[in-house]
């Protein structure tokens, strides 16, 4: 059962990048660097308010991703 479960979270992860790709726009606020400090970069990713749009960030950054998300 658990590796059912594992295989349908993956099928949905792999269904939303991919939708995230096909709506992808390039806007100013989108991935923007806010501040590099002590080799670390900090990005504002506002239009990452869905798992499509997040999936597609964390796909694009290159490097090591420390996340913080949250919600209202």
């Amino acid at each position: 059962m658990e590796k059912k479960k594992i295989e349908t979270l993956s099928e949905k992860l792999l269904s939303s990048r991919e939708q995230g790709r096909m709506s992808f726009s390039e806007i100013d606020y989108r991935l923007q660097t806010v501040l590099e400090h002590n080799d670390v970069e900090w990005i504002n990713d506002s239009k990452s308010t869905s798992l499509e749009s997040s999936c597609y960030s964390l796909e694009v950054i290159q490097k090591p991703i420390i996340w913080i998300v949250g919600t209202n």
